[in-house]
């Protein structure tokens, strides 16, 4: 057998094509020690993802259009789902202060909760339309947007509903809206049907910039300075 140093030029190259290949994964544990991005996916039962938060149980939640599902995924990539009934075409999450994820089903005009647990509950009141972005209060509310009749609702941690309509509150034209905190917009990922359905650990494209006003706690509209 010859020895490496009498191998023709063309049997070298190809031993170090190889040896690429075979080190392809410390290869990306390099890039990703010297802070490059590593996106890693996660397939089925993901599907048509549209929200995602922080749990309080140290896991990611997220809303699963597709199947209309909430999904639970740990960082270790673990995936469980959970469906109801009432689950209707779920958009954005969010943890709320009583520990539950809070979420907008965009598809049935209500808002549903679920506990780590994995136990659904379920709320509707008027003025729930379209509802698609949601976030936690300060006040220890749930505030949310609806996008079917241009309005910011609210719900408490028990289910009572308020909803508030105004000059500035402008419709998102049947693509999912978001809520702003402040003078400076919030911004969301818009409703989109992607054909890879997958929840990654890197934020989607795909943004864009509401000009409505934010909303102080009492309903009362504030213009940014």
């Amino acid at each position: 057998m010859r020895s490496a140093r009498h191998w023709p030029v063309r049997y070298l190259w190809l031993a170090v094509v190889v040896g690429a290949v075979a080190s392809l994964q410390p290869l990306s544990a390099v890039a990703d020690a010297q802070g490059s991005p590593v996106i890693t996916t996660y397939p089925n039962p993901v599907s048509r993802p549209e929200g995602i938060t922080a749990g309080p149980d140290g896991a990611l939640w997220f809303t699963n259009q597709g199947t209309n599902s909430i999904g639970r995924i740990t960082t270790a990539g673990v995936i469980t789902t959970y469906t109801a009934p009432s689950i209707s075409s779920p958009a954005e999450i969010t943890a709320g202060p009583d520990g539950n994820l809070w979420f907008t089903n965009y598809g049935n005009n209500s808002i549903g909760s679920i506990s780590t647990a994995g136990v659904v509950s379920n709320y509707t009141g008027t003025g729930i339309n379209g509802p698609s972005g949601i976030t936690a209060g300060p006040d220890g509310k749930l505030w949310f947007t609806n996008d079917g009749n241009d309005s910011i609702g609210s719900i408490s941690t028990t289910g009572a509903v308020s909803n508030y309509t105004g000059t500035g509150i402008s419709g998102s034209g049947g693509n999912h809206g978001g809520l702003r905190r402040g003078p400076v917009v919030h911004e969301l990922p818009q409703r989109h049907d992607r054909a890879d359905h997958h929840a990654g650990r890197v934020a989607r494209s795909g943004w864009r910039r509401l000009p409505s006003a934010p909303v102080a706690p009492a309903g009362m509209l504030i213009q940014p300075g």
